[in-house]
């Protein structure tokens, strides 16, 4: 019984922490929007450098 107890008191709070979740979803959204962009600009930035630095090292070797 102490169980099912706390699997109800689990749930009731899951779910005023969803109707939380819920308000700020917008202000979530936008931060989550954020950084992938920022992370997206950082990924083609540094894979961009990495191909450079391949092509200059073959330059080289050649």
């Amino acid at each position: 019984r102490s169980m099912s107890a706390g699997v109800f008191h689990s749930s009731m709070d899951s779910g005023s922490s969803v109707s939380a979740w819920k308000t700020d979803t917008r202000d979530s959204n936008k931060a989550n929007t954020a950084a992938t962009t920022t992370t997206t600009s950082l990924i083609k930035k540094s894979s961009n450098g990495l191909i450079l630095d391949e092509t200059s090292q073959a330059g080289q070797s050649q």
